[in-house]
C-alpha cells in the first residue's frame, strides 16, 4: 500500500462481511478495501477501486450543480486528518450509476461520516468512509416542501366574494278589479290607475320575495323597525311582532357591540358602511352565540335629500340557506287584505254617496302608494345586487340597476334595447335559450357558478355568476317579464377551483412520499386516519382506527411518552413531533414510526390535530445494526489493550529496576495512551449498551460525600498540577447506582481539569435542596461560548476553537454523563461564558 499501513487478513475479511456501506482508506485517501454493501450501493467492484483516491475512484462524479460532492469530501478528510477527530458531513448530491443500470445516472444523496483509526503513537493509522443513501428522504422532503408552498399561495387567493341581498315587502293595499263594475262613470279614470299600480305593485313584491339575504328598514334616530323580511327575522331569530320598535329594545345584546355606533355614523354622515365575515354575538334559541355577517348599512333620503332612515342587508354566512316561509306569509297577508278590499266594495255600491269619501281616501292611497313605488325604485337602485327586468319575449331591457349595469359591462343607454342588441356577445352561450324557456314555460331557473362571456373595456373576459330567471305573470297566468338577480361570484369559483388543484396535488405528494395523514378533532379525541396510517397500524383500509385503539399499540413506556407530548402539545396548542414502536393491530410486526403534527387553536381552545406518520423501521435498524458493529469491535478491541497495558507495565517495572530512567518514562507515556484508549473504547462500548438497552442502573443507598472524596484523591493521584477542593452534604445518602455516578463526577472533573490552565483550582460542590441534591464541578478554564451549550450533551459533540484544536476527545463522556444522570431521573445543565469557566451541574433525587 502507498503509505505503508496494513490491517491484518482477518479485519479486511471481516470488513468486507460488514452488513452497512462502509470502506477503508490509507492517510492519502487511497481504498484499502471496501464492505460488499458499499460496492452494491456504489455499483462497482473492489478490483475496480481498490488502490484509487477515494476522489476520482468513481467515473461519474458529481453532477454539475452547486454542491460539489468530491470537494466536500476531500475538504472532510483533511479535516479528519488534521484534527484525528470523526467529522459527519452534511447531506450532499454525488450522482452515480443506478443499480442494474450502469448507464443511467440519476440524482443520488448521500450522507456521510469520516472517523480516523490512530495508530500507538496517536497517528491516524487508516480512516473508516461510511456512507448511507438518503435519495428517497430527500426527494420527498423536496417535493413536499414544493407542495405545502403552492398550498400555501392557494388559501392566500381564496377570497369570500358572494354578496346577496334580499328586499321583502311592506304592506301595501291592493285595489279590487271588480270596482270597474259597481262604480259609476267618475271612477272610471281612478280604476285605471288602480290596476296600473297593482301591476307595479306586483313586480315590486317579487322582487323582495326572490332576493336571497335579510333586509330591513330602521326609522329615525331611535332605530325604529319600520320594515323587516322574514330572511332577517329568521337571521336575528326574532318575530314580526318587534316591528314598530326600538333596535336595542328587541335586540339589547347588541347594544354594547360596535353596530349602534356605526349605525349613528351612517345617519350623521350619510354614507353607507359594509363589512364582511364581521362577529355578531345574538340570541338565538335562548343563548348567546357568535354568527359571522356579511352586512351594509345604507342610507335612505327623503324628498328634501335628508337622511331619515337606513336600509339594512345582512346574510348569515356561516350558514346560507333560502327560506320560503316569509313567501307564504305574504301571500296570506295579499289574500286577507283582498277579503277587507272586496268587503270594502260591497259597502261602496250599497251606499252612493259614500264613493265621494271612498275615492278621496283611494286617491290619497294611490299618492301614497307611488311613494312607495319610488321609494323601492330607489332602493333597488341603490342595492348593490346586480337586479333587472326584461319584457316581452323579446327580452327589451325594461329596468337594470347600476350593479347590474357594472356586471353586464354597460351603460344606462341600453335600457330600451333587446338584450340581444345590448349583449350582443352573448350570442352562442346558453342564456338567451334559457330566457326564452322561462318565458315561454312560466319556470323559475337558478343558475349556480354558471361561466359567461362578457365584453369589459373592449375585451371578451371569463365570469362566473349565480342567478335567479324569474317570470312575473298577469292575471291570465301569461308571461309579461322575467326578473333577472346575480350575483358576481367569480372569485370564488377561481379560488375554488385553485384550491382543488392545489389538494389534488398534495394528495399526490403525500401518496408519493408514502406517508401516512390523520385528522383528529378536539377536544373529543375524534380520529380520522388515512389508509396508510391503518396499514402501520397493521390494519386494512376499511377498517376502523381509533386514538384509544392507536395508542393501545404502542409499547410502554413509549405509550406514556407519546400521551404525555400530546396533552402538552395540545395545551401549548404547538407542534408535536415523536419516534416510537408500534404493534401491528392484524400482524403483530412491530415498527418504528416517526409523528410530525401541529395542534390548532380557534378563540385561545384546542380545535383540531393533524400531522403525517412516516415508517423509519429501516432507519432504525440502520442504527441498531451501527451500535451493533461499534460495540463489537469495541469488544474485540478491549482484549489486546487489556494485554498491551500488561506488558507494558512489565516492561515498566524492569526498567525502573534497571534503573533506565528513559525507558521508563517512554512506558509510563505509553501506558497513558493506552489507557485513554481503553477509556474511548468503553465509552464507545457504552454508547452501544445504552442505546441497545442493554446498559443497566443498579440502585443501592451509598453515601454521596464519599464517593466525591475518593474520586477527588483519585484524580489528585494522576493530575498533580492542579487543586481539587470539594465542600458540602458531608452525611447525605442517596439511592443510585454508585459506579455509574461516579463515572459522571469522574467525567466532569476529567475534563475541568482538561480544559483548566496548569496551577488553577477546580472545586466540587454539593448542596442539598428539598428532595434532591445537586453536584456541580467548576474550573477556571478557557469557558464555552453561550451558542455551544445547548449541544453539549449530544453525542459526538465537541466545540471546535482555536482554543480546543489540540484538545483530544469524541464527544461522548458528556452525552453518557447525560443519559446516566437522566435514567436517574435528574437533570444536568453548564453555565459558562468564554473565558470565565465553566460550571457543570447535575442533581439526583435523595429518595427514589
Amino acid at each position: 500500500m502507498s503509505n505503508g499501513s496494513t490491517i491484518p487478513a482477518e479485519t479486511l475479511r471481516a470488513i468486507a462481511q460488514v452488513p452497512f456501506a462502509i470502506c477503508v482508506l490509507a492517510p492519502d485517501f487511497s481504498i484499502l478495501t471496501a464492505s460488499a454493501m458499499f460496492l452494491k450501493t456504489t455499483g462497482t467492484s473492489l478490483q475496480a477501486i481498490q488502490g484509487k483516491s477515494i476522489l476520482t475512484a468513481f467515473p461519474t462524479g458529481p453532477a454539475e450543480n452547486p454542491e460539489r460532492g468530491d470537494v466536500m469530501l476531500g475538504t472532510s478528510l483533511t479535516k479528519v486528518l488534521v484534527t484525528r477527530m470523526a467529522d459527519e458531513m452534511p447531506i450532499v448530491r454525488y450522482d452515480l450509476p443506478d443499480p442494474g443500470r450502469a448507464n443511467e445516472r440519476r440524482p443520488r444523496y448521500w450522507s456521510t461520516t469520516n472517523t480516523p483509526v490512530p495508530d500507538e503513537n496517536g497517528n491516524v493509522s487508516f480512516i473508516i468512509h461510511a456512507i448511507t443513501e438518503v435519495t428517497e428522504k430527500v426527494l420527498a422532503e423536496k417535493a413536499l416542501l414544493e407542495n405545502k408552498e403552492e398550498l400555501s399561495d392557494a388559501y392566500h387567493q381564496l377570497q369570500t366574494a358572494n354578496e346577496s341581498l334580499l328586499l321583502t315587502q311592506g304592506q301595501l293595499q291592493k285595489m279590487n278589479a271588480d270596482l270597474e263594475e259597481r262604480v259609476e262613470q267618475r271612477t272610471i279614470e281612478w280604476r285605471k290607475a288602480q290596476q296600473s299600480s297593482e301591476k307595479q305593485q306586483q313586480r315590486l313584491t317579487a322582487l323582495l320575495d326572490h332576493l336571497p339575504a335579510g333586509l330591513a328598514i330602521l326609522e329615525g334616530r331611535n332605530m325604529v323597525l319600520e320594515l323587516v323580511n322574514e330572511g332577517m327575522l329568521k337571521l336575528w331569530d326574532r318575530d314580526a311582532s318587534i316591528i314598530g320598535k326600538e333596535l336595542l329594545d328587541f335586540m339589547p345584546e347588541i347594544r354594547e357591540q360596535v353596530f349602534p355606533k356605526i349605525l349613528g355614523e351612517v345617519f350623521t354622515s350619510g354614507k353607507s358602511h359594509f363589512d364582511q365575515d364581521a362577529p355578531v354575538q345574538l340570541v338565538i334559541n335562548g343563548q348567546l352565540q357568535t354568527v359571522y355577517m356579511d352586512y351594509s348599512y345604507t342610507p335612505l333620503r327623503n324628498a328634501g335629500g335628508e337622511v331619515d332612515s337606513i336600509l339594512v342587508l345582512a346574510e348569515d354566512v356561516s350558514a346560507r340557506t333560502l327560506s320560503r316561509q316569509r313567501e307564504q306569509e305574504l301571500m296570506e297577508e295579499i289574500a286577507a287584505t283582498n277579503e277587507e278590499l272586496s268587503a270594502a266594495n260591497a259597502e261602496l255600491a250599497s251606499a252612493n254617496e259614500e264613493m265621494l269619501n271612498v275615492q278621496r281616501n283611494l286617491e290619497q292611497a294611490l299618492k301614497d302608494l307611488e311613494n312607495a313605488q319610488s321609494h323601492f325604485r330607489e332602493m333597488v337602485q341603490q342595492a348593490p345586487v346586480a337586479i333587472g327586468v326584461l319584457t316581452s319575449r323579446e327580452m327589451i331591457v325594461d329596468t337594470a340597476n347600476n350593479a347590474m349595469l357594472k356586471l353586464w359591462g354597460k351603460t344606462s343607454d341600453i335600457l330600451g334595447k333587446p338584450l340581444a342588441a345590448a349583449l350582443p356577445e352573448l350570442e352562442g352561450q346558453p342564456f338567451q335559450k334559457i330566457l326564452d324557456d322561462v318565458y315561454t314555460s312560466g319556470q323559475t331557473y337558478y343558475g349556480n357558478e354558471q361561466k359567461a362571456l362578457l365584453v369589459h373595456n373592449g375585451e371578451l373576459v371569463e365570469y362566473y355568476f349565480n342567478f335567479i330567471y324569474q317570470p312575473r305573470k298577469d292575471k291570465a297566468g301569461n308571461t309579461e317579464s322575467i326578473i333577472i338577480v346575480a350575483v358576481d361570484v367569480n372569485e370564488q369559483v377561481r379560488s375554488r377551483i385553485a384550491l382543488e388543484r392545489a389538494e389534488e396535488l398534495l394528495r399526490f405528494s403525500i401518496e408519493a412520499a408514502n406517508v401516512g395523514t390523520w385528522y383528529m378533532e378536539l377536544p373529543h379525541k375524534k380520529l380520522v386516519a388515512s389508509a396508510r396510517m391503518k396499514e402501520l397500524f397493521g390494519l386494512q383500509a376499511h377498517e376502523d382506527l381509533s386514538y384509544d385503539k392507536a395508542l393501545a399499540r404502542i409499547p410502554q413506556p413509549h405509550r406514556q411518552m407519546v400521551v404525555e407530548a400530546i396533552d402538552e402539545s395540545v395545551r401549548r396548542c404547538d407542534g408535536y413531533m415523536a419516534e416510537h414502536p408500534v404493534s401491528g393491530i392484524g400482524d403483530d410486526k412491530l415498527r418504528w414510526v416517526r409523528v410530525v403534527g401541529k395542534v390548532y387553536c380557534k378563540d385561545n381552545l384546542p380545535f383540531y390535530f393533524t400531522g403525517i406518520v412516516m415508517d423509519i423501521t429501516e432507519q432504525k435498524q440502520d442504527e441498531q445494526r451501527k451500535n451493533d458493529f461499534i460495540g463489537m469491535v469495541s469488544h474485540e478491541l478491549k482484549t489486546p489493550l487489556t494485554s498491551t497495558r500488561g506488558y507494558l507495565q512489565i516492561l515498566e517495572a524492569k526498567s525502573r529496576k534497571a534503573e533506565d530512567a528513559f525507558t521508563a518514562n517512554a512506558v509510563t507515556k505509553a501506558i497513558h495512551q493506552v489507557n485513554k484508549m481503553t477509556n474511548m473504547v468503553n465509552g464507545f462500548l457504552n454508547i452501544s449498551r445504552l442505546e441497545s438497552g442493554k446498559i443497566l442502573i443498579d440502585k443501592q443507598p451509598f453515601n454521596l460525600y464519599q464517593l466525591l472524596l475518593e474520586i477527588k484523591e483519585e484524580m489528585e493521584s494522576m493530575h498533580t498540577m492542579h487543586t481539587i477542593s470539594i465542600s458540602g452534604c458531608h452525611e447525605v445518602v442517596v439511592t443510585a447506582d454508585r459506579d455509574k455516578i461516579g463515572n459522571v463526577v469522574s467525567n466532569l472533573l476529567s475534563n475541568a481539569i482538561k480544559y483548566s490552565p496548569k496551577g488553577k483550582e477546580v472545586a466540587i460542590a454539593c448542596q442539598l435542596r428539598e428532595d434532591f441534591v445537586e453536584v456541580s464541578v467548576r474550573d477556571q478554564g478557557i469557558g464555552i461560548r453561550k451558542a455551544d451549550l445547548p449541544r453539549l450533551f449530544d453525542r459526538f459533540y465537541r466545540v471546535e476553537n482555536r482554543l480546543t484544536q489540540h484538545i483530544s476527545g469524541f464527544g461522548i463522556g458528556l452525552y453518557l454523563s447525560a443519559e446516566i444522570v437522566t435514567r436517574h431521573h435528574g437533570k444536568i445543565w453548564a453555565e459558562s461564558e468564554p473565558g470565565g469557566g465553566s460550571t457543570f451541574r447535575f442533581t439526583l433525587p435523595v429518595r427514589e
